[in-house]
Parts: C-alpha cells; structure tokens; sequence
C-alpha cells in the first residue's frame, strides 16, 4: 500500500503499507518509512505475516490506501520505529491501521496492534482483545470496549490519540472514524503512565488480515483522504 507524494504529510513520521513481493513473508523487510529495524528483527521473527495483493477496504470509504497487505494465520511480529521524540512529555501522537479478522471469531479471540514500552509499565493493545467481542483498549487487566463488535470478513478502521504526560498518558480510541475531522468524543479511553515507547506489533490470535500503519503527530497525518 504505497504512499503517493499526494498523499504524503510533514509531520507523519512513520508508515508502512506492506509493499511487498506477493506471497513472501515480512520477516526482515525493510519497506515503509520512519522505521528503526526490520520486521521481526530483536523481536522473535515475523515470517507468518504474508503479503497479500491489493489493499484493505476502508469501511468509511475515505481513507487513501494502494497496494498490498498482509495476513497471518495467528502469531506475533514487531518492528521498531524511529519517532523522534516518541511519547516525550505534553506530546501528543496518533497511530492508525486497517484490520479484518478473516475467520469466524470466538469471544476469546483476538487480534490488534500492540504499542510496546520498555520501562515495566506494560503495553497497549488496540483492538479485539480475548475478553469482549467489541473492539476496543486493554492495558494489563483493564479492559475498555467500544460499542462496535468485530464481525469476520469486515475492515475496520482504528485510529489511537495518544497524549503524552509527565503523570498518565491518555489514549483514545475511534473506531471507523471519517477521514476528515477528528471526532468529539471517542469510543474507548484508557489512561495510564505508558513510560518509554519505541516500537510496535501485531499480534493475532486467529487468521487475521492488516494494512496501512501510519505514525503521525496530528489526526490528518494518519487518515489521508482519498485524492480528489
């Protein structure tokens, strides 16, 4: 899923649209920009994750994507990024990706992006967690669900707004947002001292399908419109 020059923002600062060769895995691929390390480099491999051809559809119909994507069976892979300044207090980032679980999903399956920090606070998990069927933020034992359930075969949207403190940090997440103007209110908050962060995973228990991860320091930066 390529960015375009059209597409592109100043300030987003990470991006990976899983242009790869049709039918090989993502494990030591470098593709995107704003990364620090390749798939699954330091992290325990990412060769179950297979580029897939032709992008996610965005459920809003709004979201500009191109390219490929990539599925999974069910495991786990990460990648470290390089965000200058990633989660330095009174900051604000936001993180976003396409989804779709592509097989029938029990309530205690799951599949989402995990936002990693390395000082002991434990991490985020955005998306279906295994104790809910709706989407939504899990930090440790705390759960936040979404009113939106997650339904196989179906794209969903999720865009994290992440604040950045010196006490808790707050997180909000919108489920299937338009591609134009952040909305009022969100569908999850979870708020926490998330501490240091540098880099991210997905991780699925089940036969998951992702694309489009963007990293950027304002709403725009990671819902690009659709190019008139």
């Amino acid at each position: 899923a390529g960015l375009t020059a059209s597409q592109a923002s100043a300030t987003l600062l990470t991006y990976e649209g899983f242009n790869y060769t049709v039918g090989s895995n993502i494990d030591n691929q470098n593709g995107g920009t704003g990364w620090d390390a390749n798939w699954g480099q330091f992290l325990g491999g990412a060769s179950s994750y297979t580029s897939v051809a032709g992008s996610l559809a965005d459920p809003t119909s709004t979201l500009a994507t191109s390219g490929s994507h990539v599925d999974t069976a069910g495991t786990f892979g990460g990648r470290y990024n390089a965000f200058p300044g990633y989660g330095a207090n009174g900051t604000t980032a936001f993180f976003s990706i396409l989804m779709r679980p592509d097989s029938a999903a029990a309530a205690s399956s799951f599949f989402g992006l995990q936002l990693f920090n390395n000082t002991g606070q434990g991490d985020l998990f955005i998306g279906k967690n295994g104790s809910g069927p709706n989407y939504g933020l899990e930090h440790g034992s705390t759960d936040v669900f979404s009113s939106v359930a997650a339904t196989v075969s179906q794209t969903v949207f999720l865009v994290v707004r992440a604040d950045y403190t010196s006490g808790d940090d707050t997180f909000k997440l919108y489920v299937n947002p338009p591609s134009s103007t952040e909305p009022g209110t969100a569908d999850a908050t979870v708020t926490y001292n998330i501490g240091t962060q540098n880099g991210l995973g997905l991780n699925a228990g089940g036969a998951t399908s992702s694309d489009e991860i963007r990293i950027g320091t304002t709403f725009a930066d990671v819902t690009p419109s659709l190019v008139p």
